[in-house]
């Protein structure tokens, strides 16, 4: 469960809107900039699908391994997706925890709690030994690449689950 929870601490990834960099951060993940289509996909995915997360999260009183992303506006027309932990819902709406140091969204520090609309989502995920649920925009990224075997390994994924692979072809 370590190695998973550290692989996962790994992929707290950001998205941007610019072309495809890797902004490498002392005892932060990787900050990851990316325009590929997968990931608008992942996102269209993930959303439709939130219910699924809301569900979960309602007939679970112990909510380690939950996660959410939303995008922090910063700029003029700019977005910062940041994954948020120590999820919980209530009246409609999520209270989470920033999880990393932002890179560009000045307003936000690590461990402060915030609010999030289901409509604000641009990912969820459920981490636990029986493998990853959600994750879609981390699946967007590793599918396909050199390292897609260790987490798909480490991290239990089912490729098959994930119907965006299919259409972002």
């Amino acid at each position: 469960m370590k190695s998973t929870i550290s692989l996962i601490l790994l992929l707290f990834i950001t998205i941007g809107y610019s072309e495809p960099e890797v902004i490498k951060r002392d005892n932060e993940p990787d900050f990851i900039l990316t325009k590929d289509k997968k990931m608008d996909f992942a996102i269209k995915e993930a959303k439709s699908k939130v219910d699924e997360f809301i569900q979960r999260i309602k007939s679970t009183k112990n909510h380690e391994g939950f996660f959410i992303k939303k995008g922090f506006t910063y700029g003029k027309d700019e977005a910062e997706h940041i994954w948020l932990s120590l999820v919980s819902f209530k009246k409609n709406q999520f209270t989470a925890t920033v999880s990393n140091k932002p890179v560009y969204v000045k307003n936000l520090k690590v461990g402060q709690k915030v609010l999030v609309k289901i409509n604000e989502i641009s990912d969820w995920m459920i981490s636990s030994p029986k493998g990853l649920k959600g994750g879609y925009t981390i699946v967007a990224l590793v599918y396909g690449t050199k390292d897609e075997k260790m987490y798909e390994e480490n991290l239990n994924i089912d490729w098959s689950k994930y119907d965006f692979l299919k259409k972002a072809k």
